[in-house]
């Protein structure tokens, strides 16, 4: 007896209804329902995407941790050791020296900043994916006393520089001449050109030799910090923890996740605000299935006094109502899905797609990809399905009850 009220629940889910506004708008909910969930799986599955592709160019040019000068001089003395350090550290691949500092670069009329990026070009790359990519030919030009400096590619044709022409490097550290006091400028010869992927790297870093760096910027003598590459970049924060406390005066650790922290605390407040924006479209879906339950149980009232009258109790009445109400929730949570994962899947194939037709691409200078990727995340999926059915369910709960509470006399009497 307990599984007929499922039964007739069921039957009132797939059955034909003798009102065709009902039944419009049980379809226009599910429809709102199916909107909202594939909306949710995109735009969550996208922001996964962004992240995770950022992310994974952030540390493809830069290491997974960092040694740095915290006594104010920002060098770390010549006579501080990393070595013993990091022995004891089983996640380490390999740590390199690097100088870094701030100018302006270009031409005699056309000038924009730069990071200064000083390198060790034997080292370089086991602690720089992107440095490990660059021909060691040109790589191996970075040698001390040249003067010579790999650059960005978007960066060299924004100055519109080609490999062998010199390259001005304007430096804020002053000179003293007889016309007073003086930046530092430098002539490079640009030797090659990389490519990240990540618009602001591509822009604005230039790579040399860090001995050079060190005596154009006049630091003295040591290096700005070293750059620590780990098996596992996840791996980074708990690294730092454990190297702080064991490093001397003047010396402190750091890692990729506190240099970018404002950036991925931004992004997961942007994907929260979304998150709880497509969650209103989904309620608002599930008080559509609301109005539609509370039409469907006007509507059955002659049913439901026929079924009281043959025996049937309240709880199974409601039963029927809250396993109708759960079916149309499933049906448009399993509808939302299967949307939500096609479209998500598609996405870099639907924005080539509109870019070709429309014009319109990704800005890299503002977004840092120059593509749109997505992430699937089982676990976000199952969440969103499992809210929507709860929420489906407990707004279905109102019009069971008053299902339930109709009285058989009460209702047969107004047939």
């Amino acid at each position: 007896m307990q599984i007929l009220p499922s039964k007739i629940g069921l039957r009132y889910s797939y059955a034909r209804s003798g009102a065709r506004f009902i039944g419009l708008n049980a379809i226009l909910a599910i429809i709102g329902i199916t909107i909202g969930i594939a909306a949710l799986i995109v735009v969550l599955s996208v922001m996964n995407g962004v992240v995770t592709q950022v992310r994974d160019k952030m540390l493809s040019m830069t290491s997974h941790a960092m040694l740095r000068s915290s006594d104010g001089t920002g060098v770390i003395p010549p006579e501080f050791d990393p070595a013993p350090y990091l022995a004891n550290i089983p996640e380490l691949i390999a740590y390199a020296p690097y100088v870094q500092g701030q100018g302006l670069i270009g031409d005699s009329e056309h000038f924009q900043g730069v990071v200064l990026q000083g390198v060790d070009p034997a080292e370089e790359g086991k602690v720089s994916q992107t440095f490990a990519k660059i021909d060691p030919e040109i790589s191996g030009q970075l040698e001390a006393g040249h003067f010579n400096l790999i650059l960005g590619q978007v960066l060299a044709e924004k100055i519109n520089a080609k490999v062998g022409d010199k390259v001005t490097i304007i430096v804020p550290q002053v000179t003293a001449s007889a016309a007073g006091l003086l930046p530092r400028i430098k002539r490079f010869t640009l030797v090659g050109t990389f490519s990240s992927g990540h618009y602001s790297f591509d822009n604005g870093v230039a790579l040399v030799n860090y001995q050079d760096a060190a005596k154009l910027l006049q630091l003295p003598e040591g290096v700005t910090g070293y750059h620590i590459m780990l098996h596992d970049p996840m791996q980074a924060p708990l690294v730092r923890e454990r190297l702080t406390p064991q490093l001397p005066y003047g010396v402190y650790a750091s890692d990729w996740s506190v240099d970018n922290a404002s950036y991925f605390s931004a992004v997961q407040t942007e994907k929260n605000a979304m998150f709880i924006i497509l969650c209103l479209i989904v309620m608002v879906a599930a008080f559509g299935l609301l109005s539609s339950m509370y039409m469907v149980v006007t509507e059955k009232r002659r049913d439901i006094a026929i079924l009281r009258t043959m025996g049937m109790t309240r709880r199974q009445i409601g039963q029927i109502f809250l396993t109708q109400g759960l079916t149309f929730g499933a049906f448009g949570t399993v509808l939302g899905v299967g949307l939500g994962i096609l479209i998500a899947v598609n996405v870099p194939a639907i924005m080539a797609f509109l870019e070709r037709h429309t014009g319109y691409a990704l800005p890299a200078q503002m977004y840092f990809i120059n593509e749109l990727p997505a992430k699937i995340d089982p676990a976000v999926i199952s969440g969103i399905s499992i809210v929507t059915l709860i929420l489906t369910l407990l707004f279905s709960v109102i019009p069971a009850l008053m299902a339930a509470r109709t009285e058989p006399a009460r209702a047969l009497s107004h047939e």
